[in-house]
């Protein structure tokens, strides 16, 4: 699997490519959020630009009357995007999570073998939404100390054939970059809170590269936590944002 480390913690941000541009978006923390409000505006924030850049250039600039023009066709692309996801199925076990009151152990064996795809990911935190919980998303990125922080570019892809592509100026080489991808601590971790239960799906470098021990953790995957696992929310937020995260038995298996 592919990897994109991004250096700096941003929103939106540009790489130049030859005569076109790769256009990326990075969502920023959000907490206690309407899930259906924070991805709209997420997708939203992501799809402008390339929209700009192609009324560019058709025009060579962009008329200033045709920007409210697009900021609606962006907002009504993105309503049938989340539309179309929110209506997809759930595994069955992901709605027993959400609407019952489960123990650790319930939780755990529930979850055994369940696998999402990325576009259910969504579903999920889409329809959890309609169920009363709100979205909290948080992410941390880690990198090895003796890579000096002046000498870094702005992000690196490494592609599955070990080509890497990068944007800004650096002077690391190529062997570096990749170095630098692979020993990065990558965490990303959303909760879902209803005031009596949250429930915390979570991602890191290794689960999503398929690089942990085990017969599940060789395929992409989530973990999984929850307030039933005795742990405060406020204390899972801490170890998050200093890269840190609680153990967990649970493997939800990604697909794309």
């Amino acid at each position: 699997m592919p990897r994109f480390l991004i250096i700096n913690n941003m929103g939106n941000f540009e790489f130049k490519k030859g005569k076109g541009s790769i256009l990326g978006n990075v969502m920023d923390d959000v907490e206690d959020a309407d899930a259906r409000s924070a991805l709209k505006a997420f997708h939203v924030r992501s799809i402008m630009p390339v929209m700009v850049r192609f009324f560019e250039a058709k025009f060579g600039w962009l008329p200033f009357n045709l920007f409210a023009g697009i900021k609606k066709q962006a907002d009504d692309m993105t309503e049938e995007l989340l539309t179309d996801i929110e209506n997809k199925p759930l595994p069955p076990q992901i709605i027993k999570l959400l609407e019952l009151d489960l123990k650790k152990k319930d939780q755990v064996s529930l979850l055994k073998g369940v696998t999402l795809t990325k576009e259910q990911l969504g579903t999920l935190f889409l329809q959890a939404g309609k169920r009363g919980y709100k979205f909290s998303s948080y992410r941390f990125e880690g990198r090895p100390k003796q890579y000096d922080e002046k000498d870094l570019p702005t992000f690196i892809y490494l592609h599955d054939n070990g080509n890497v592509e990068y944007g800004g100026n650096t002077n690391l080489t190529e062997g570096q970059m990749k170095d630098l991808v692979h020993t990065s601590n990558f965490l990303v971790a959303r909760i879902l809170d209803n005031g009596k239960h949250w429930h915390c799906f979570f991602q890191n470098a290794n689960g999503l590269q398929g690089k942990e021990h085990g017969k599940s953790g060789a395929q992409p995957h989530l973990h999984y936590v929850s307030d039933s696992f005795g742990l405060t929310k406020d204390d899972l937020i801490k170890l998050i944002k200093d890269g840190n995260y609680p153990h967990s038995p649970v493997h939800i298996l990604l697909e794309d």
